[in-house]
């Protein structure tokens, strides 16, 4: 069995607003998901207006769902013409490392159960996910920008290779101080939207 070393987490903030792109070329990744080719415009803005277009013509909403973090459009159904986009993308700017970190994700489970059933039921509906980071407590940073859109990055073994990526808003951040000791800190994040994963 392989194992894996874990080597570092990144953790990037929107600088500024978001900067407007029009019908911007994307390639085909796989299946129906596309991909911005500009990787300077792949941190969406999730707060922008988006349009999705099919060889020029509109995309409905309904047809579509966008990764913020790395610029992909997941289409319903296959394009007849070319995918371009338009949108916002933000200027990320690494803010912290932390030398752990915790992602979870998954469905969220509502009650169905009806009135006299005997075992509690649940239906799955949209995904939804959390990001915690521990780090070594450095400035109140955290404290001063909590309203900030952050792009998180997870690597699993090395820089630049295996990760996660996800977009987040700052749920809370704890800060644990002992006399004589390390003060550490615990971001934690509400995903918004996909988590993706690149392989390289």
């Amino acid at each position: 069995m392989a194992v894996m070393v874990g080597r570092a987490a990144d953790i990037h903030m929107a600088v500024g607003s978001g900067t407007g792109m029009t019908a911007e070329a994307c390639s085909l990744v796989s299946g129906t998901t596309y991909q911005i080719n500009n990787t300077a415009k792949r941190f969406w803005d999730p707060t922008a207006t988006w349009i999705v277009y099919d060889g020029g013509v509109p995309v409905a909403a309904s047809g579509y769902e966008l990764v913020y973090g790395t610029g992909k459009i997941v289409l319903k159904t296959a394009p007849g013409g070319a995918v371009t986009v338009t949108g916002a993308y933000l200027s990320p700017s690494q803010v912290a490392q932390a030398f752990k970190w915790t992602l979870t994700f998954g469905p969220n489970l509502i009650d169905s159960h009806t009135f006299g059933d005997t075992w509690e039921e649940k239906t799955a509906a949209l995904k939804k996910g959390t990001c915690s980071f521990e780090r070594f407590y450095n400035d109140n940073y955290f404290h001063t920008n909590a309203s900030s859109i952050f792009l998180l990055v997870l690597y699993m073994d090395q820089a630049a290779g295996p990760r996660y990526v996800a977009v987040g808003y700052l749920d809370a951040a704890s800060i644990e101080a002992e006399e004589q000791g390390l003060i550490k800190e615990s971001p934690s994040f509400q995903i918004s939207g996909w988590v993706d994963y690149a392989a390289t």
